[in-house]
């Protein structure tokens, strides 16, 4: 296969596209969804050692830069706040396996 990467990443009708446009705001960035990966073992190793955490989808991204300082042109693909709960933790109840898995 002789095309480049960056080839690959353009083609309109790949995963992550919508058409010829792609899927989110942050367009090409390939490497922004790694951060989701990262984000998830860090909720996990966050846990592990006994701190809650809460991942910010919806935030006002202008309001967080100017807070923490970070430059208009860096993107934020994460905010994670991290502390102690000031409430028990509440598990919702479950359906067992069976209910939700069919392995075919």
């Amino acid at each position: 296969m002789d095309m480049k990467f960056s080839e690959l990443i353009e083609a309109p009708g790949e995963s992550g596209y919508m058409g010829d446009t792609p899927a989110n705001e942050l367009g090409e960035m390939w490497g922004a969804y790694d951060c989701g990966l990262a984000s998830s073992y860090f909720v996990l190793a966050a846990k592990n050692h006994g701190w809650d955490t809460l991942i910010m989808g919806i935030r006002d991204t202008a309001k967080v830069k100017a807070i923490l300082n970070i430059p208009e042109k860096e993107i934020l693909t994460s905010v994670i706040a991290v502390g102690k709960s000031a409430q028990p933790y509440f598990k919702n109840p479950r359906k067992p396996v069976t209910e939700v898995l069919k392995m075919v």
